[in-house]
């Protein structure tokens, strides 16, 4: 059955693949998001502890970067499909499977980079504004 502006309703196992695809897409992202904060630490670190070695700054801990990784991409590969498998099913069912799936998956990506600062310790809201 296809979705159409005749309000046919939307098939949820389209909209579950769309909001995976995404998911995949945004694991990588995360990858790339959490290597490049370790990245940054490590940098931060070897220049307190050259400039100022007294400062106590912590060195990074990659089992901290390695959780934070998981507990994103599990947020952005389950909560995206669950998501647009609840909204398929109910108030978004007219709305088409793309729509729907892709939806979910971006707010479900934004969900895992938030939940992967937050386990490093990072506002995510300061790190987007810069404040």
């Amino acid at each position: 059955m296809s979705s159409s502006a005749s309000g046919s309703p939307t098939d949820p196992a389209r909209a579950v693949a769309w909001a995976l695809g995404l998911g995949v897409l945004a694991t990588g992202g995360l990858a790339v998001l959490a290597w490049a904060l370790l990245v940054m630490h490590a940098i931060g670190y070897g220049g307190f502890l050259v400039l100022s070695p007294e400062s106590g700054v912590a060195p990074p801990d990659e089992h901290r970067y390695i959780l934070a990784l998981a507990t994103g991409a599990c947020i952005a590969l389950v909560g995206g499909p669950l998501l647009a498998w609840s909204a398929a099913r109910g108030p978004a069912r007219t709305w088409g499977a793309a729509l729907v799936g892709i939806g979910a998956g971006v707010l479900a990506a934004v969900a895992g980079a938030s939940a992967l600062m937050l386990v490093l310790g990072i506002d995510p809201v300061d790190f987007v504004l810069g404040t």
